[in-house]
């Protein structure tokens, strides 16, 4: 963890004098050195000075102090008592939360419909069209959610919070009224070189959703409307929007090692019985992404990737389009599965010799492989710092040629953005073939409609075209299109 080697690296060499949160524990546990009944840094400081003969401590001092039960007080006992220490991981020090549910009766014996979102990262869309595009507005719904619903059609719950969800995603019952939801968003925030984690404890599990804000949008490509205007993500805050709540802590609060975000402050609003978080970012229009789960002590756990310049023990999952007994679009004897396997192979080998972890969504080796759906799941569970999705275009026009890129959420813009520029410049310098920029664009892709992390599909050129298919069909032509797409990707790390 970032802050715990920080931590280490200080203490050790330093000693110097370190905060500490108010967790308390047994005054007998094995690393509370000074006996105060909390295992803490000023633990660790006091047998660090013992260790290097500063000090003496006493006897019972000593016996709390050697944690390895040697005779001895060392640095290897210093950092296992840093290791236990309630400033450095709070998050195993928070009491267990105890939620209601609508099954049971709370403070009314009056029923009405309930959902309950049975289907992890549920999508939700907006209720004005009964089609299930969706909209980066919405957000998917954590599984274990509760809302109220307004009315049951076709295929589709619609919630009183304002979205609808697939009714195959839901459970639908009669269940008690709920009280009005309290949230308090405890002081303890968890640092690690990949994250900085926020939790939230609440009566029950309300539905919310997820904002970067400010951002203007444009109408682009197949007339969708959410395009990063001016090709900008433009973001300075992030809103998580409560709904049924009307009680919150309403304190400031600043998170000083995070590389992301800096603070947050509540904003209530009585009148429509909703509760905004606004995190403000450290940066504008750096944000990369964020995870949001029920942990095992029913805290909703916020946890909000950091930035990073290096690839190195960085996860980047690629997606190479179709597989299986789903060819994609094939043109001239080839297979757009194929093609896309073997440039992700490349990319893989190239994006590897950087330090980072690559993942494939599937191995084409092994039947069947996952639907769209279960890949976008895997996303948005494992949390990778990077979805890229590898795809060959096709027109019915073999005249039509060029490479595209393709984002959802207005964070991934500036992925999208690096990549459709280096891309078919790479190919033009290495390869000497003319591949043309098609740009980047909004589409609501599934497998790009993830929150986690930056997460883009990128057509590398058109199957149908036939200069175009005899490159891609060339060991020179995957090599430099997994160049490019390489090349975009360290653009954007370097840039954001």
């Amino acid at each position: 963890m970032k802050l715990f080697n920080r931590i280490v690296a200080v203490a050790l060499c330093l000693g110097i004098v370190l905060s500490y949160t108010s967790v308390y524990v047994s005054a007998a546990s094995m690393g509370d050195v000074n006996g105060d009944g909390k295992i803490l840094t000023d633990d660790a400081r006091e047998a660090l000075k013992c260790a290097t003969s500063v000090i003496e401590l006493s006897i019972m001092s000593r016996f709390r102090a050697d944690m390895d039960s040697d005779g001895v007080i060392s640095t290897k006992d210093v950092v296992k008592i840093l290791e236990q220490c309630a400033d450095i991981d709070p998050e195993k020090n928070l009491p267990k939360v105890t939620h209601i549910t609508p099954y049971s009766k709370q403070s009314s014996s009056q029923k009405v419909d309930f959902c309950e979102i049975t289907t992890p990262y549920s999508e939700s869309t907006p209720q004005s069209s009964s089609s299930d595009y969706s909209n980066p507005l919405y957000t998917p719904l954590v599984k274990g959610t509760f809302d109220y619903v307004t009315k049951t059609s076709g295929s589709f719950v619609y919630l009183k919070s304002g979205g609808k969800v697939a009714q195959s995603d839901c459970k639908v019952f009669s269940g008690y009224t709920m009280p009005d939801n309290a949230i308090t968003l405890q002081s303890a925030v968890k640092y690690n070189e990949n994250s900085t984690m926020l939790f939230f404890a609440m009566k029950w599990k309300v539905p919310f959703t997820v904002t970067l804000t400010p951002q203007s949008y444009e109408t682009g490509y197949d007339s969708r409307p959410y395009n990063n205007s001016g090709d900008t993500f433009t973001a300075e805050f992030m809103d998580i929007k409560f709904y049924n709540t009307t009680s919150v802590d309403e304190n400031v609060q600043y998170y000083t090692e995070s590389d992301v975000v800096k603070g947050s402050r509540w904003f209530l609003d009585s009148a429509s019985k909703t509760a905004t978080l606004r995190i403000y970012l450290r940066n504008k229009g750096a944000f990369f992404g964020y995870n949001v789960y029920y942990n095992e002590n029913n805290y909703l756990v916020l946890d909000i990737k950091e930035s990073f310049t290096s690839l190195e023990g960085k996860v980047i999952e690629l997606d190479p389009g179709h597989g299986g007994d789903d060819p994609g679009a094939c043109a001239g004897g080839l297979r757009e599965c194929d093609i896309a396997y073997k440039i992700a192979l490349q990319l893989k080998s190239q994006l590897e010799g950087a330090g980072a972890t690559v993942v494939f969504s599937y191995d084409k080796n092994v039947t069947p492989v996952p639907n769209i759906k279960a890949r976008r799941l895997w996303a948005e569970e494992n949390a990778p710092d990077m979805y890229v999705a590898i795809h060959l275009n096709s027109s019915t026009s073999s005249s039509v040629k060029g490479s595209s890129v393709y984002y959802y959420k207005n964070y991934s813009g500036p992925l999208a953005k690096c990549i459709s520029v280096q891309l078919p410049s790479t190919v033009r310098n290495s390869h000497g073939y003319g591949l043309e920029n098609d740009g980047c664009h909004f589409y609501p892709f599934k497998v790009t409609r993830v929150e986690s992390c930056p997460s883009v599909l990128v057509e590398v050129g058109y199957i149908s075209n036939s200069s175009e298919r005899a490159m891609m069909n060339t060991a020179n032509g995957q090599k430099y299109i997994a160049q490019g797409i390489y090349n975009g990707i360290v653009a954007y790390a370097n840039t954001y």
